[in-house]
């Protein structure tokens, strides 16, 4: 925990592009491949694993307590969308949890750094086969390959931008 950044939260990601130094342990999906799952692969960023998070304390109301904001960003016309995209931002899947809590986030400026916390949810009501899946590298963590060995700043940076080029 002292060597987490203040003012950042920690997630795993559910899809990532263009961010090196990931493993299997940083991602909630497709842990044991070596390739990433955001698209398109020239993109970078990430969307935000809503299973686990570590916040620090000056963001824990607003990081958890975002349902009374969250639900316009899945609205059918996409207006958010429109009013504040993600430049060059790998597909965020706006009907998922995980798109909503990402897009949110973003627009707020609440930054994540990825989280190594490989094998949540031990068990899968769903089906998904999580456990099953985690098990083949679980104790050898996959190192991933996303499309470039960029660090996150530069996804940080884009976000930056995105708000930039939103009041321009």
């Amino acid at each position: 925990m002292e060597s987490f950044k203040p003012g950042y939260v920690y997630t795993r990601f559910r899809f990532v592009q263009g961010i090196g130094g990931l493993t299997s342990d940083h991602v909630s999906w497709d842990y044991c491949v070596r390739s990433c799952t955001g698209k398109p692969s020239s993109a970078i960023g990430y969307v935000n694993d809503d299973m686990i998070r570590v916040v620090p304390g000056d963001l824990i109301d607003f990081t958890f307590r975002h349902e009374w904001g969250l639900e316009k960003y899945a609205s059918p016309d996409k207006t958010i969308k429109k009013k504040f995209p993600l430049i060059n931002w790998v597909d965020i899947p706006d009907f998922w949890n995980e798109g909503k809590l990402t897009r949110f986030w973003a627009q707020h400026k609440i930054f994540t750094l990825p989280l190594a916390c490989m094998g949540y949810p031990r068990h899968d009501p769903h089906g998904y086969g999580h456990a099953s899946e985690a098990k083949k590298c679980l104790r050898t963590p996959v190192k991933k390959a996303c499309g470039g060995n960029g660090n996150i700043e530069l996804a940080h940076r884009a976000i930056n931008l995105s708000h930039q080029a939103a009041l321009a």
